[in-house]
């Protein structure tokens, strides 16, 4: 989920995609599970993504070369049960 302009950032767009998303994904399709990846330094996705019920799994260490920096990938998972049991999910 991208939010490109900084003048929608922080009104709830994201969580509300992510939320559609995942519902269709699990009720819809009725899929086991999910997963995705998402750069160390992009901090408002990681909680996004924590809210919704994801679990980091793994880290895939200094992945990206960015602005001459090293930053980790982190991988996340989230099966269908998980998602069911949070409140998050409604």
């Amino acid at each position: 989920v991208g939010i490109g302009s900084p003048d929608y950032r922080g009104k709830g767009y994201g969580t509300e995609a992510m939320r559609l998303i995942l519902r269709f994904a699990f009720g819809e399709l009725n899929l086991h599970r999910l997963q995705l990846t998402v750069f160390s330094y992009n901090e408002r996705a990681i909680r996004l993504y924590e809210r919704m019920g994801f679990q980091r799994e793994g880290v895939f260490r200094e992945c990206l070369l960015r602005d001459g920096q090293r930053h980790n990938m982190m991988l996340y998972g989230l099966l269908a049960r998980e998602w069911r049991a949070a409140p998050s999910s409604e």
